[in-house]
């Protein structure tokens, strides 16, 4: 198992939120991968652990935030160097060695879902906007709602993401396009109207990485940029066609977000956060994230 350095910080918050809070005043046997130990002067006990599934050098840099100051935990060039020197009390030891048994396992793989919903590009008053807290639960469930809000016209797009990493492991999806954008007219000598046109960059990025605790919850560390256009009926106006309607110009939408979401396996919830420009006062961009562990022998 190998974690990309970006994500050494949620390792640390998921050691962090295993730690025991206490240790036992008589350590229990070593674990089967502390292959020796030994006190030395004073109350320092020096530990040798061998690293089974993980990077030693990012476990040290993340137990070394979590135990500055009261231990020293450095990489050794032992066997196949995948080893852990720890330096602490006797106490601070064994809790450090109990930590690791519970870390130091194959990964999981989970499966993302990722849902962008947006509402129709009209003015409506705000007690007809959707409630995000509405489109919680399962998979099977948001999806039925869903569908049912869009079988009523109450939604616009619906678009349906997946994908699925390694635990620590970042998973990436980046969709786009070229579309024409109006930015005016020009009447020529012949009395007819030209539109005129400039091309911009459309798509989604999607960015998530999943970390998953002891008790199987699921912290995914999120990065979304969506960008759209839309031509809206009360826009700028830009000119005129030839029957002199008016030409609207268009205008480009953005919506991001950077968040830490903490998820129960199997649920969906809304994605807080969540800033949006271009749209018109009473359109919605609403994103939905769901995750689960679907292998845990990797």
């Amino acid at each position: 198992m190998s974690f990309p350095l970006k994500v050494v910080p949620f390792l640390a918050v998921a050691l962090l939120s295993i730690r025991p809070a206490s240790a036992t005043s008589q350590p229990p046997d070593a674990p089967a991968s502390t292959l020796r130990a030994h006190k030395a002067e004073g109350e320092t006990r020096r530990v040798l652990y061998y690293v089974r599934h993980g990077s030693a050098k990012e476990l040290s840099h993340a137990l070394g935030q979590i135990y500055k100051g009261d231990a020293e935990i450095e990489t050794v060039t032992e066997g196949n160097g995948k080893c852990l020197l720890i330096k602490a009390t006797p106490r601070t030891c064994e809790e450090i060695l109990a930590l690791l048994e519970k870390v130091d396992r194959p990964l999981r793989v989970v499966a993302i879902d990722i849902w962008i919903v947006e509402t129709p590009d009209k003015d409506e008053k705000p007690d007809t906007l959707i409630n995000p807290r509405d489109l919680t639960g399962s998979t099977d469930t948001v999806t039925k709602k869903l569908r049912d809000l869009q079988n009523k016209g109450t939604l616009g797009s619906v678009r349906h993401y997946q994908m699925s990493t390694a635990e620590g492991r970042d998973a990436r999806i980046q969709l786009g396009e070229t579309k024409p954008m109006v930015t005016g007219s020009t009447v020529l000598a012949t009395g007819v109207s030209t539109r005129n046109v400039t091309y911009r960059n459309t798509g989604v990025v999607i960015s998530a990485t999943p970390v998953v605790s002891e008790s199987g919850g699921i912290a995914l560390d999120l990065n979304i940029q969506d960008s759209g256009m839309r031509q809206p009926d009360d826009g700028p106006q830009v000119g005129t066609t030839d029957k002199g309607a008016p030409i609207r110009a268009s205008v480009m939408t953005v919506s991001q977000v950077k968040t830490l979401v903490n998820l129960k396996s199997g649920e969906v919830t809304p994605v807080t956060g969540v800033k949006t420009e271009g749209k018109s006062k009473g359109a919605q961009t609403l994103i939905l994230v769901g995750a689960h562990v679907v292998d845990g022998a990797r």
